[in-house]
């Protein structure tokens, strides 16, 4: 499978790491999940892919899109937040997300084995980018 494109990747990673509150912490893999939720064409398969023996192939491809999203100031490098291994949206990074909307992944707000998101749901979720 080809996976998606470094640059279509970028906005569903800001619009994750501002749904969490502004920042995440990649120790726990949460957040290559929650991005790999926008591309459902996305098997089980690849995104268990090796690239190397500490990540996967999916990892790999966010990885850069971060590093990309560094660049354009859009995330802040590790060494303005302090620590390695977080991952923070800047204002620049919020304001894209306010030019640009991103729409919910289609199982917003789904975890394994629960029913499919609410229109309310989807509303909510709506009114939080509205807000950025």
């Amino acid at each position: 499978m080809s996976f998606p494109s470094v640059r279509s990747i970028e906005a569903p990673l800001l619009a994750e790491i501002a749904s969490s509150g502004g920042e995440v912490a990649i120790r726990d893999h949460e957040i290559y999940r929650r991005v790999a939720r926008y591309f459902p064409e996305l098997t089980d398969e690849d995104l268990a892919m090796p690239h190397c023996p500490k990540c996967t192939a999916w990892e790999n491809r966010v990885q850069w899109a971060r590093l990309k999203l560094v660049h354009k100031k859009e995330i802040y490098d590790w060494r303005a937040v302090g620590r390695q291994g977080i991952w923070r949206i800047t204002e620049k990074g919020l304001e894209r997300l306010r030019r640009q909307p991103v729409q919910p992944p289609p199982d917003f707000g789904r975890e394994i084995d629960q029913e499919p998101v609410t229109e309310e749901q989807r509303k909510v979720h709506a009114e939080v980018q509205k807000q950025l």
